[in-house]
């Protein structure tokens, strides 16, 4: 049998997870596909940035994108030497917000003085580290 579209939340929300897991996306209710969706977004715009930074010779660290990170949780997903500077950088999509963790350290490394942003897109980036403001 196929299904002509995705299923309603109200019917996904009763289904047992083992049984929504079995339908494969068409199991995923409406936030969950949000949430995976950004997901993907994120880890495009980390890879863009990666080689972005790896082109400008700009030495940088960031956790491994593949698997759970071994950083503290809320971690910036860069942290970039510019001209003797760190600079934290944390990608985003486009209606990606920031979780408490993310919001605590961003809050401790801009009360010391550091700078640390959030960027959608590779040119932010870009336009930030051409004249930092250190």
């Amino acid at each position: 049998m196929k299904l002509e579209g995705p299923l309603p939340d109200h019917f996904l929300s009763k289904l047992p997870p083992e049984e929504r897991r079995k339908l494969g996306r068409a199991g995923m209710t409406s936030e969950e596909a949000q949430a995976a969706y950004v997901a993907k977004s994120e880890k495009a715009l980390q890879r863009a940035v990666a080689e972005w930074l790896q082109a400008q010779k700009h030495p940088f660290f960031s956790p491994r994108m593949d698997k759970r990170t071994t950083w503290q949780i809320g971690a910036p997903d860069f942290v970039v030497c510019v001209e003797g500077f760190f600079v934290c950088v944390e990608c985003k999509s486009a209606h990606g917000k920031l979780s408490q963790e993310q919001e605590a350290i961003m809050a401790y490394v801009t009360m010391g003085g550091g700078m640390y942003l959030v960027i959608h897109e590779v040119e932010q980036l870009a336009n930030a580290l051409d004249k930092p403001k250190l």
